[in-house]
């Protein structure tokens, strides 16, 4: 009987043991299950974590390549920028140059023209005071009787021979007996511009001066007509107004004076 209960409680034991061997291996079935499963959760998540840190690594890459892209492109456009500037500056530089030496000859060229014309001007002067020194003065305030007589005295100023116009000057002083003060101004005026100006009394007398007696009859006054080389001079032309006021008057002894002593330093200023 003894050998049954043990064999029975060995089956047991068996059957208990199997039973639990089975369940043993149910659990280690799941837990090697769920290991392998976490394993490849695991895995997958690793490889999607190095994908996405690859991704950004190379994301980054491309951020710095760009970023070491444009310090260079940078860089060199600075290079560039500063090679412009000094081609730009020895360029401006040798232009400058150009200029100067060309400003330098134009000075040179206009200097040496300048002196020439000088020269030129300077010889032509004095070949006028040398011919003009054939061609003398009247001096003092010469009475002329008539037209023919002012016209031959005229002649005389236009110089001999082959001297040719020498800028003698002459004021004709045109007015009637009555005109006292006229003349006395005109006698003064002649004392102080003799050098270069004759001065002649035309005392109007009946028709001794046809053209001159009509200017005075037209205008009522004295008249003065001043000559160069014995031509009626262009910038003159009839000085008038001694009895026309006496602001009118004291343009006219201005008008005379001035022409007077334009006269008077005619071809004698010192060539500049």
């Amino acid at each position: 009987m003894s050998e049954e209960k043990a064999a029975e409680a060995i089956r047991i034991y068996k059957s208990k043991q199997e039973a639990i061997d089975k369940a043993f291996a149910g659990q280690q079935a799941k837990v090697e299950d769920m290991f392998r499963k976490q394993i490849i959760l695991a895995q997958r998540k690793y490889v999607a974590f190095t994908v996405a840190v690859e991704a950004d690594v190379e994301k980054r890459l491309k951020i710095v390549d760009k970023v070491i892209d444009a310090e260079s492109e940078e860089r060199k456009w600075k290079i560039d920028q500063e090679q412009q500037k000094k081609e730009r500056e020895a360029s401006e530089a040798a232009e400058a140059k150009l200029r100067e030496e060309a400003e330098a000859r134009r000075r040179a060229e206009e200097e040496k023209a300048r002196k020439a014309e000088l020269k030129k001007k300077e010889k032509a002067r004095k070949k006028m005071l040398k011919e003009r020194a054939k061609v003398p003065i009247p001096p003092g305030y010469v009475d002329v009787k008539n037209s023919a007589k002012l016209a031959s005295k005229l002649k005389k100023l236009k110089g001999k021979g082959g001297s040719g116009p020498v800028g003698r000057f002459a004021m004709c002083c045109f007015s009637l007996k009555k005109d006292k003060a006229f003349r006395a101004y005109c006698e003064e005026m002649s004392a102080e511009f003799n050098d270069n100006v004759a001065w002649f009394n035309c005392e109007i007398k009946d028709d001794n001066f046809e053209a001159a007696m009509l200017l005075y009859e037209f205008n009522d006054t004295p008249a003065v007509i001043v000559t160069q080389d014995g031509e009626v001079d262009k910038y003159a032309q009839f000085l008038l107004g001694w009895y026309k006021g006496d602001e009118k008057q004291k343009t006219m002894k201005e008008q005379i004076a001035y022409h007077a002593k334009r006269g008077n330093e005619f071809g004698l200023q010192a060539v500049e």
